[in-house]
């Protein structure tokens, strides 16, 4: 903990948790709407679902939560690949990720008190991989504190949740 005190300030992380969390789920549930419309004309509102959420657990190296998740996952790998590497050909998704990865990078340095972990280094290879962006906390809030950029993050995902489709 002692990085992130010098990073933070103890008092200031506490402040922010709650920013980088509802952040973080804000993003991940505006991108997992515009997933959807865009798969439900495809595979349908089940499989859309299925694979909108798979998707989003690529592209951030996370686990499926639960058994409908797992088998969704080990029946349709390729098609899951696909449409994560499709990521980038939508503006708004791509841009969208960028804040994610920030949200999910600053979520790895507050849980393993370290900058660079390996964890962040996945990710960053993932994003690299599907060619998103991560961005610096210069390009999404203009200085190098972390406050601020969680602050930032927090606005753009409730603009961009709050702009989401409705089902």
């Amino acid at each position: 903990m002692g990085v992130l005190n010098k990073i933070f300030g103890l008092a200031k992380m506490r402040e922010t948790d709650g920013l980088l969390e509802t952040g973080y789920t804000n993003l991940k549930l505006g991108i997992f709407t515009r997933l959807v419309k865009k798969y439900r004309p495809l595979y349908g509102e089940q499989q859309a679902n299925l694979l909108a959420v798979a998707v989003i657990h690529e592209a951030l190296i996370v686990e499926p939560a639960n058994t409908a998740g797992e088998n969704y996952r080990a029946n349709n790998r390729a098609l899951i690949f696909d449409e994560a590497m499709r990521l980038n050909s939508d503006r708004e998704i791509a841009e969208a990720f960028s804040y994610l990865y920030a949200a999910r990078s600053f979520h790895l340095v507050r849980a393993t008190g370290s900058v660079v972990s390996d964890q962040s280094v996945a990710l960053v290879n993932r994003a690299t991989e599907l060619s998103l962006y991560i961005p610096s906390t210069y390009d999404l809030c203009g200085s190098d504190d972390f406050g601020t950029c969680i602050h930032a993050i927090s606005e753009y995902a409730s603009l961009f949740v709050e702009s989401a489709p409705k089902p």
